[in-house]
């Protein structure tokens, strides 16, 4: 199947740029696409590869549980920009590998114009790929599993996290990104100041990207214990639950932009 697919039909079924419509429009076309595009790619592929119904099962709980336990790991460290040439898989295990960590500490989700705002990479094809439980199998305990070890070494994580107290994330490119936001038409700009919360500054060239040392460590131990969503402490189990139904959320994904 072509892998640009779901490009042409955006182009086929929108009149102007997709990153250009608001979210809400964007969740039509998104919708419409789903219907017209099979989510089958990758578990067709397990099958195809597999050998027996039991290397089968093998390679898809082994891809479940990978993207579980990688998930997790990447929410708490806000790694963005998890699009497909950075989730590599093993096309014979079924495992999951992330590569490309430039984008930490949610500096892609703190953008001001088209936030990468899910928590982890989490599509329709990878859940249909986890096999017939989807997300409620291996995916889910391994998720947990995973997020109830780091918050038992939330201590540790959180004191390893102290070298950038010494040795601050600095990105060379930020002058040249905040020219280029300057230099960005204002049109854009009124496309994405419905998704600004109402009460916040919003400015094209502020570095929503870069966070303090302290505010890294602080967002860090919130998701460690619990406290990333309000004041309510919420359970590993709770935690878990909420992060997926945002990752998988057509809306939430409709806020993003098409890469």
């Amino acid at each position: 199947r072509d892998t640009m697919e779901e490009y042409t039909m955006i182009d086929k079924f929108s009149d102007v740029a997709f990153d250009l419509l608001l979210p809400i429009q964007k969740l039509q076309l998104i919708k419409k696409i789903f219907k017209e595009s099979p989510d089958t790619d990758l578990s067709n592929f397990f099958w195809l590869k597999a050998s027996s119904a039991e290397m089968w099962m093998k390679q898809t709980s082994a891809f479940a549980i990978s993207t579980g336990m990688t998930s997790i790991v990447g929410y708490v460290i806000g790694l963005g920009d998890r699009h497909p040439s950075n989730l590599l898989i093993d096309r014979f295990t079924g495992k999951v590998i992330h590569i490309d960590f430039g984008d930490c500490f949610e500096r892609a989700a703190r953008r001001a114009l088209l936030p990468e705002v899910v928590p982890f990479r989490l599509t329709r094809m990878m859940i249909k790929a986890m096999g017939p439980t989807g997300v409620d199998g291996n995916f889910m305990s391994s998720f947990v599993s995973m997020s109830q070890i780091l918050r038992e070494h939330k201590r540790v994580l959180v004191m390893v996290l102290s070298t950038f107290v010494h040795e601050p994330l600095v990105d060379p490119d930020i002058e040249e990104g905040k020219k280029a936001a300057l230099n960005t038409p204002p049109a854009i700009w009124m496309k994405v100041k419905a998704d600004v919360t109402p009460g916040t500054s919003y400015h094209p060239a502020e570095e929503a990207g870069i966070q303090s040392s302290v505010e890294m460590r602080k967002r860090v131990y919130q998701k460690l214990t619990g406290n990333d969503f309000g004041d309510t402490k919420l359970s590993v189990e709770d935690q878990a639950k909420l992060l997926i139904k945002t990752a998988s959320d057509p809306y939430v994904l409709s806020r993003m932009y098409s890469g």
